[in-house]
């Protein structure tokens, strides 16, 4: 029997109710987020962008978030994903398949800040390179004194953290370069950052009653 026009309308009016019904605390907003870095404690920079007050984090000492400023100037950011790493089982008898033998994440993630005339921002990140590599006679620091940690924070569309990623061992492996245009009148300025990083896990968030330890999911 073939199906009404009438019924077909109804069933897909229900499925889309019933899909629009699992998202009870709205989707993630690509534009919705927040960043905060944590340098490390022995980094120094302008009061402006590097707060000069030390705080105790999970039994690590870090420099307060560096300034609502330098968080405004974040443009965008990728959040790196996480891999199973894998080896073929060459000796099953049979068709050959893949093993887990661990984990990996992406090498780095790219941060792009919007920056003013003095080039703060980016003067902030060669100074901490600085910290990695003397400049002047190219000495290694430790890595426990350059790196940091940084959190990233999905938001809502009021502005509360919905979810969040805690980023561990976080240094600045590069700066990117500053191009110049006269045909670019009305454009702003970036500096991409690339991070270096250990790992990242979920933090526990209290979204409207409800714990939630992963990046999308704040059901």
């Amino acid at each position: 029997m073939p199906i009404e026009r009438k019924d077909f309308k109804e069933e897909k009016r229900s499925k889309i109710q019933s899909f629009l019904s699992t998202f009870d605390k709205n989707v993630a907003r690509p534009n919705l987020f927040h960043v905060v870095m944590n340098p490390p404690v022995h980094l120094d920079g302008p009061p402006s962008i590097l707060g000069t007050e030390r705080v105790n984090y999970r039994g690590t000492a870090f420099n307060t978030a560096a300034s609502d400023e330098m968080e405004l100037r974040v443009q965008s950011i990728t959040m790196p994903g996480k891999n199973i790493t894998t080896t073929p089982n060459d000796n099953a008898y049979g068709p050959s398949y893949e093993m887990a033998n661990g984990i990996s994440y992406a090498e780095e993630i790219e941060v792009t800040y919007i920056l003013d005339s003095d080039h703060r921002v980016k003067n902030f990140f060669n100074d901490w390179q600085d910290k990695i590599v003397d400049k002047e006679n190219y000495d290694l620091n430790y890595y426990d004194d350059y790196v940091g940690k940084m959190f990233i924070f999905q938001l809502d569309q009021n502005d509360n953290n919905a979810s969040a990623v805690e980023v561990d061992k976080v240094f600045p492996k590069s700066v990117g370069p500053i191009e110049y245009s006269m045909g670019s009148t009305g454009a702003f300025q970036t500096v991409s950052v690339m991070m270096s990083f250990k790992s990242w896990k979920p933090i526990v968030i209290n979204y409207n009653g409800t714990h939630s330890a992963s990046w999308i999911d704040n059901r």
